[in-house]
């Protein structure tokens, strides 16, 4: 009697003791199955392909900046790229010239009250992502604006013509570049600043003509209107986008204002 309840307590000990493995089994399987997801989705991804789209999408960069009007077939995001590229080499070079901006203001006023408390801080990520993102919307709805209006037949979709009109507009990269280096040289001379907004001004004009290029199609609308109604509508746009930016950097601006009178 007493050995069969020694057998049982045993039984029943094992029986616990294989519940508690079960368990630990049970609850190790959605932790094997999230870490086999990541695997599964990392093994997805096809370098070669990558650098093969990479490397076809630089070719036909280069070649609209040996010959612009001669619009080669790529990827159907190279003209998305081209317009994501342009608006964030655009923000971080006008980022940098704020930044200057600030760097001068808060060093005169701390050399003039002689407290190196007045100093402030540059621009932050998050100015640089807000701006990316306005610049970005801006570019879309202009090109969205062309093709509504202009642009539009049976052949061309929205991807198709951003294609165009990035292949027109590519050299922007270019003037966006040497926009950003002559932050980086001396962002507070005259000289400068001159250049930048010379490289500025180039690019705007270099964005519209390519635009009403882009939008000239007799079986839509008049090419006279036409390039009329994308001029209008890209200063509309413009007006908008550069209002929000200087929102944005004026308060930094505004920033280094209170933190004068607050001391």
């Amino acid at each position: 009697m007493h050995e069969r309840g020694k057998y049982k307590m045993e039984e029943n000990k094992q029986t616990e003791e294989a519940k508690e493995v079960k368990n630990e089994q049970t609850a190790e399987t959605p932790k094997k199955d999230v870490a086999s997801k990541v695997t599964e989705a990392v093994s997805q991804i096809d370098t070669d392909e990558l650098k093969k789209n990479a490397a076809s999408y630089w070719n036909w960069l280069v070649t609209s900046w040996k010959n612009p009007t001669e619009v080669k077939q790529t990827n159907k995001y190279a003209g998305l790229i081209s317009l994501a590229l342009e608006s964030l080499f655009l923000i971080v070079g006008i980022g940098k010239y704020v930044n200057a901006i600030v760097e001068v203001a808060s060093s005169s006023v701390a050399s003039f009250f002689g407290d190196s408390s007045y100093e402030s801080s540059g621009m932050g990520f998050g100015f640089y992502l807000t701006g990316f993102i306005v610049f970005f919307c801006a570019a879309l709805a202009m090109v969205g604006i062309a093709y509504l209006f202009c642009g539009r037949d049976e052949k061309t979709n929205f991807l198709t013509f951003s294609n165009k009109v990035a292949h027109y507009s590519n050299v922007i990269l270019i003037a966006d570049a040497l926009f950003i280096l002559s932050g980086f040289v001396v962002a507070s001379s005259s000289s400068v600043i001159l250049l930048a907004m010379l490289l500025l001004a180039a690019s705007w004009l270099e964005w519209n003509v390519s635009l009403v290029y882009a939008a000239q199609n007799e079986n839509r609308m008049n090419k006279i209107y036409s390039g009329t109604l994308v001029m209008i509508a890209n200063i509309v746009v413009l007006v908008i986008t550069f209002r929000v930016i200087c929102s944005i950097s004026g308060d930094k601006l505004q920033e280094l204002i209170q933190s004068i009178f607050s001391n």
